[in-house]
């Protein structure tokens, strides 16, 4: 996917209902659920799922202050996971 092809992703989720404005705090409540998960798999046994939500937990919650920050700013933190996955 291209950089901008996330750019008119995030053009998009602004615009809809329910998410505009509030889309930081959807994008936490689901790293705080994705973190219960990966707290709960080692128990089942499940160490290498509990990892994977784990990390993304973290992603969500990353990209959560980052829109935060940047006013909501979709445009901002494209270029900053691209700017990211390009040292990979």
């Amino acid at each position: 996917m291209s950089v901008c092809s996330y750019i008119g992703l995030f053009k998009v989720l602004d615009g809809i209902e329910g998410l505009s404005g509030n889309y930081p705090g959807l994008l936490k409540r689901r790293a705080e659920s994705m973190m219960r998960l990966a707290v709960r798999l080692p128990r089942e046994g499940e160490y290498d799922l509990a990892v994977l939500n784990a990390e993304y937990a973290v992603q969500l919650h990353i990209k959560s202050l980052l829109y935060r920050l940047s006013g909501g700013n979709g445009e901002i933190i494209v270029y900053i996971a691209w700017r990211a996955s390009s040292y990979t």
